[in-house]
């Protein structure tokens, strides 16, 4: 066993002694010219690092040859070319800065290039060909190598493509930066507005320039709290809560299995913390998906059946209740018991539940909540100040 292990470490050692040292890097190829190939062939190097880097004794090998000479810096983030005649690439582009000449021809049929140091350490290297994963079209039609990513790896030809300027873009980035614009036009915090008088407000309302100051409603709200009953350390208030009674796992509106809780009845439910984000808060809203099953939902203390959010002190619901108005769900209305001790129905729902998952919601806030029963809205009342007793769980 122990053989095994130091042969693996070898093996590793070799092929990390073997890797190149990217830091300056091949970035674009002019290996075939579409004219004058004997004297346009040039090789573009990129430096990767923020800081300038001495190429003083580093030399490129294998398909052509050259060794720059002392003093020779490639700037932070820059690019230095290497021609087959200096003159000719410089007239040919404009460029005042053209190294060379190297010794020898790039092949058109590909070859390999390295890079190495003034210790000829392996610093990049790369083996272009005219076909296969290698793009076809810098072979001679008037575009060339040229890298997609200059951080990427040169010897991966999936990093390569051809140029989308005839001659490349030598001395220079090979591709435009792409201008990311990411739009905002409602953030999660802005005020959100709405008409509901019931007039035509005609079409001036669908423009972008429309000002909608003068109409109604704001919302401030933030995410306070998020509970999928399977949370993390990362959650903002901890994990999803602590299981009392024998809570089982059960497929979600979604169809995700084991996405949502089955409660089978009384003592079974999940104790979320610190109040579950409502100690303290004045206005907000409250959403869950829910689907009673049974028929036969359990009556609380005072006059509700299966609730399925409530805040508790001393053994009883007493605060926050969201429930039926009937123990049958195929036959009764969702309502929102908000304070008192015990706290009564604030509101009662117009639609009758069903079977099925639903989306239950409430908004509340000093001037009154609103009910909702997926996405419709089922009453609005003004009720006692929502309570905020932290010794309330």
């Amino acid at each position: 066993m122990k053989r095994l292990a130091f042969t693996c470490l070898t093996l590793l050692f070799l092929h990390r002694a073997a890797a190149a040292d990217s830091v300056v890097v091949f970035n674009e190829v002019n290996y075939h010219p579409v004219v004058q190939e004997t004297t346009h062939e040039w090789i573009e190097l990129y430096n990767q690092m923020a800081i300038d880097i001495d190429l003083s004794g580093w030399h490129i090998e294998d398909g052509v040859n050259f060794t720059f000479s002392e003093g020779t810096i490639i700037p932070a983030g820059g690019y230095l070319v290497i021609a087959k005649d200096p003159a000719a690439v410089k007239a040919a582009t404009g460029l005042t800065t053209v190294l060379g000449p190297f010794a020898g021809s790039l092949s058109n049929a590909g070859e390999k290039l390295e890079l190495r140091d003034r210790n000829d350490r392996l610093m990049d290297t790369m083996t272009y060909a005219d076909g296969g994963k290698w793009p076809v079209a810098a072979d001679g039609s008037g575009a060339v190598l040229a890298k997609q990513d200059p951080n990427s790896l040169s010897a991966d030809p999936a990093n390569w493509t051809s140029s989308v300027v005839v001659g490349g873009t030598p001395g220079a980035r090979n591709f435009p930066e792409v201008d990311t614009k990411v739009l905002s036009p409602i953030s999660l915090t802005s005020d959100w507005r709405f008409e509901a008088s019931g007039t035509d407000l005609g079409t001036d309302w669908k423009e972008s320039n429309f000002d909608d100051g003068d109409w109604s409603g704001e919302n401030k709200a933030t995410l306070v709290s998020y509970w999928p009953f399977d949370g993390n350390t990362e959650a903002a208030r901890g994990t999803g809560g602590t299981f009392s009674g024998a809570v089982s796992p059960t497929q979600d509106h979604r169809g995700t299995a084991s996405g949502a809780l089955a409660f089978g009845g009384a003592g079974q439910y999940v104790n979320v913390t610190a109040g579950g984000g409502l100690n303290a808060a004045t206005s907000g809203t409250i959403g869950l998906w829910v689907k009673w099953n049974a028929t036969s939902q359990d009556a609380d203390c005072c006059g509700s059946f299966g609730a399925i959010l409530a805040r508790q002190g001393d053994g009883l619901f007493s605060d926050n209740i969201l429930a039926l108005n009937a123990a049958d769900p195929l036959k009764a209305k969702l309502v929102w018991r908000q304070s008192g001790g015990p706290a009564p129905i604030l509101i009662t729902g117009t639609t009758t539940v069903g079977a099925g998952w639903h989306h239950v919601a409430v908004t509340f806030s000093p001037d009154g909540s609103t009910l909702y029963l997926d996405g419709v809205a089922q009453g609005s009342a003004v009720g006692d100040t929502l309570h905020n007793n932290a010794a309330v769980p």
